[in-house]
């Protein structure tokens, strides 16, 4: 990797805070497949019986009050480790799996890298050719929550501005 690589990847940075927060905020995963146990087990004081099926609701477990200083409003800075916002409320260290859009461990979403990267590229090609505001912000604040159960996602007009020209080679 070269040194304008390098200054490139940390450029990104508050960007892939943003993606992360928009992540936490708006889980487009609301909870995973279901686990079957196939013996009892006992995870945090908890038994789980054998043949039981165990899901984790992401959604609930990202708004977790106990692991997030205001859980509901979006603060990109929450993943800046330099940033007050990367602590609990207790100013504890907050859960490893506080954090879930992708899950974890050995079931990590095949996906993640990808999805990082494409959202690193399109986002600042997006954001460099255009600017965009949103129209109306009661529907922004009024919006239904979504989730497994297929709720309709609100339209949220934007008025799209042009900053720079698209050339194609």
């Amino acid at each position: 990797m070269g040194k304008f690589d390098s200054e490139l990847s940390d450029s990104f940075e508050y960007l892939k805070c943003c993606f992360f927060e928009a992540l936490r905020i708006e889980s487009p995963v609301p909870q995973s497949t279901p686990t079957t146990f196939y013996q009892d087990a006992v995870i945090n004081g908890v038994l789980i019986n054998a043949y039981d099926q165990v899901g984790i609701a992401i959604d609930y477990m990202q708004r977790d009050p106990v692991q997030w200083q205001q859980p509901d409003q979006f603060i990109p800075e929450r993943f800046d480790p330099e940033s007050p916002f990367y602590k609990r409320p207790d100013g504890g260290v907050r859960h490893p799996l506080a954090f879930g859009a992708f899950l974890g461990g050995q079931r990590v979403c095949l996906g993640k890298t990808f999805a990082e990267v494409m959202v690193r590229f399109t986002i600042s090609i997006v954001l460099y050719h255009y600017s965009f505001e949103i129209i109306d912000r009661d529907l922004v604040e009024n919006k239904p929550p979504m989730n497994s159960a297929g709720r309709e996602q609100p339209t949220i007009m934007c008025k799209k501005t042009k900053r720079h020209d698209v050339i194609f080679n």
